[in-house]
């Protein structure tokens, strides 16, 4: 199997002789029954229920890491890559 260019977001795993990479967010999933979403984009109840917050406080999260896209009038979209990256601005 070819191993990934991208290590920092791989798990290396090992099982009877084999090794595969996965995805860390993945095997997070996996290991520890967290839910795993492989979307780019979420609306803000979906969000708040990701990151186990309430929608006030999410909504705020939001508008601080400037994660939020208006495609028309009526939808609010968060871009959670970029929610995350701000969020490891605050790692300790």
């Amino acid at each position: 199997m070819r191993e990934p260019k991208d290590y920092d977001n791989m798990v290396e795993c090992h099982y009877k002789g084999a090794v595969v990479y996965v995805p860390s967010k993945l095997f997070t999933s996996m290991t520890m029954n967290v839910a795993y979403n492989p979307k780019k984009y979420v609306r803000y109840s979906e969000g708040a229920k990701m990151y186990g917050m309430s929608l006030s406080s999410f909504k705020e999260l939001v508008r601080d890491s400037g994660a939020l896209y208006h495609p028309s009038e009526k939808i609010a979209l968060i871009n959670i890559e970029r929610l995350d990256e701000y969020l490891e601005l605050f790692r300790g």
